[in-house]
């Protein structure tokens, strides 16, 4: 049979939303290549992806529903797996009401019509439903207050920038089809500096690098402004007829000498002396932060520092600048068919980056049931362990997945759902403007069901099937009217895989018009500080995405086994390369292998995110339950550990 080639986009919740080409033979996935037609990744495909097809393959994916049983699992059929769930969520809803039970919708697969379990739960009565964030609310609450709305700059756009700046943001492996454009801006003459504390590949290409302390961009940023301020690198026109609040920011800046807020962040003076002047002195320039810069109490306040610097250069609203952190990518999408109205959906909230305690303090009702939807939070929120606490007193917890997560392996129920491979899905980026089609390229093994089709079952069974018929294409359709006001229907998507949304600009907030109440940029009127924070010698954990895996996409045969931990070698006196020993937080304890890093600073240790806590390779499991002051954020990179022989 000849091969067949047909356009898709990747499922992970990644900025670049890859379009791909699959390569289908014989009724499987052979091959996932990068789509040339894609506007913006361009025809090249990252090592997760090019490896999904021996994933989606593999023998450790779940097939059957299982359900626990003693110590161990027994497969059930389907039809049984459904009645258990509808019968269980019916009586807690009879029994104690919609809200004691746990919904929570994760970004594990990123089509939009996953969002039909929000829709299942509205018409249930409602449910307890997660809300804060493990990746970038506190940046995104900065960007609202600043600007008023989170808007990010095409990436393309950054060919029209003289200076780019990569500000806590390792594009090389988490933007990577980024990265084209920062080289061809290069080769036209445009400068590179990152800000980064850990020596990474992006910041290995840098003309400039600055490597603050862990949790110290705040206090650097205030240091580029006060010199901004003193040698002349403000555009006063802009902040004057553009900005507001500017009074009252220029007291913040002058109120610490610049050598103590370099000081505070451990970078010199003349470094950060260089970066101010050449970043006041260049423009258009541009600023592009990760979710590296708010992984901290102080999220917010770091990243309204460093989005200042944009405005008092004026390089906001014009080509090649901007401060550009991500977008929604729901944006070009209307989601109201999943809305209930009257619903206790969003009635009663948890936090996900304290979820074990918020679980814990619930009385009123209790949480007698928990589901879980394209997530693994045991693993990817902080406190692992008192997620697992708190998990152990819910009757009934249930996980929709395609393999054994450790969330999975918390509940008493796992049913499979086919992968993005196996359904017909839209789904949008939050790096870019693309809206991308989800092809279904081959059928899902036999009795393995889509997430949408798993709720139409259940709501047959509980009385309101009827208000959730259609197959995926409708639901996308209701999806998409947006775009097909603008002329972009579903025969497009299918036909290029993927379009440029118009209803994202390129350059957000042209000419200094911003989505503010007053239409002016809002400097932050007053910034909370840190205090000191631990002792002189602490060790500050810093857990960045690893390049070969997303998460804890690691399959048993291909997983690396105990975890690298990479310092510097005055960090780990006495300590051999490859040398096993233990990292202790205040919650945890953490088998690693050591490799020693001249380029590492020596109060900060690297361990990549992600692995299974079940195989003793979940480094979140170190991370004490801390909320950003704002936006709900977590703390990842506060965590202070300590490194002990076993």
């Amino acid at each position: 049979m000849r091969d067949l080639e047909i356009k898709t986009t990747c499922f992970h919740d990644c900025n670049d939303a890859c379009g791909m080409i699959a390569t289908v033979r014989d009724g499987r996935v052979v091959r996932l290549e990068g789509d040339p037609d894609n506007p913006y990744t361009q025809g090249f495909l990252c090592g997760k992806m090019q490896r999904f097809p021996r994933w989606q393959d593999s023998p450790e994916r779940i097939l059957k529903p299982i359900r626990k049983k003693g110590a161990g699992w027994e497969e059930i059929s389907l039809e049984a797996a459904l009645d258990i769930c509808a019968e269980r969520l019916r009586s807690a809803v009879d029994k104690h009401g919609p809200l004691s039970i746990l919904f929570e919708l994760a970004a594990g697969n990123f089509g939009m019509v996953r969002m039909a379990g929000r829709l299942f739960f509205g018409l249930l009565g409602g449910a307890t439903t997660t809300t804060g964030s493990l990746c970038d609310a506190a940046g995104e609450k900065a960007q609202e207050d600043a600007f008023g709305a989170c808007l990010t700059h095409d990436p393309r756009d950054v060919l029209n920038s003289r200076l780019i700046v990569a500000w806590g943001k390792n594009v090389a492996t988490t933007h990577l089809h980024f990265l084209p454009f920062i080289k061809e801006a290069r080769k036209n003459g445009a400068s590179f500096f990152v800000v980064d504390p850990l020596p990474t590949a992006t910041a290995r290409m840098a003309d400039l690098w600055l490597q603050p302390k862990s949790g110290s961009d705040l206090f650097l940023a205030l240091a580029i402004g006060r010199i901004l301020l003193e040698e002349g690198g403000v555009d006063e026109p802009f902040v004057r007829n553009r900005t507001e609040g500017r009074e009252a920011y220029r007291s913040l800046l002058v109120r610490f000498p610049v050598e103590e807020l370099c000081a505070r962040c451990d970078a010199s003076l003349s470094a950060a002396r260089e970066f101010a002047l050449a970043y006041g002195r260049t423009k258009p320039a541009s600023i592009w932060t990760g979710t590296g810069v708010q992984h901290y109490r102080w999220g917010r306040e770091a990243h309204l520092a460093v989005s200042a610097l944009g405005a008092m250069t004026g390089n906001l609203g014009i080509p090649g600048g901007g401060v550009s952190f991500n977008h929604p990518s729901a944006l070009s999408f209307d989601r109201s068919a999943f809305d209930v109205p009257g619903s206790l959906i969003g009635k009663r909230t948890v936090l996900k980056p304290i979820l074990g305690e918020e679980i814990a303090r619930l009385t009123d009702p209790p949480i007698q049931a928990a589901w879980f939807h394209a997530s693994n939070i045991v693993t990817q929120s902080q406190d692992t362990a008192g997620i697992l606490r708190a998990l152990a007193r819910v009757p009934f917890k249930v996980a929709l997945d395609i393999y054994m997560t450790d969330t999975a392996r918390a509940c008493d129920l796992v049913i499979p759902v086919s992968t993005f491979l196996e359904r017909e899905d839209i789904r949008g980026s939050y790096g870019d403007r693309t809206v991308g089609y989800m092809a279904k390229v081959v059928d899902p093994p036999p009795g393995v069901p889509s997430d949408l089709e798993i709720y139409q079952a259940l709501a047959g069974r509980l009385g309101f099937g009827e208000r959730m018929k259609g197959g995926p294409e409708s639901w996308i359709r209701k999806l998409i009217a947006p775009l097909e006001a603008m002329g972009i229907g579903l025969e497009t998507l299918r036909e290029k895989g993927q379009v440029v949304s118009p209803l994202i600009p390129d350059v957000p907030f042209a000419g200094g018009r911003f989505k503010t109440t007053s239409g002016r940029y809002r400097f932050p009127a007053d910034l909370r500080l840190p205090e000191d924070g631990p002792p002189p010698g602490s060790l500050f954990l810093v857990t960045p995405k690893a390049k070969a895996f997303q998460n804890s996409e690691i399959l048993a045969v291909e997983d690396p086994g105990v975890p690298v931990a990479f310092l510097h070698p005055d960090a780990a006196t006495g300590l051999r390369d490859d040398e096993e020993v233990d990292l202790v937080s205040s919650v945890g304890r953490l088998r690693v292998r050591i490799s020693l890093d001249g380029k590492m600073r020596r109060d900060a240790v690297r361990v990549d995110q992600g692995g299974h806590h079940a195989r003793g390779a979940c480094v979140n499991a170190l991370a004490p339950p801390v909320l950003s002051w704002d936006g709900a954020g977590a703390c990842y990179y506060e965590t202070v550990v300590r490194v002990e022989r076993p």
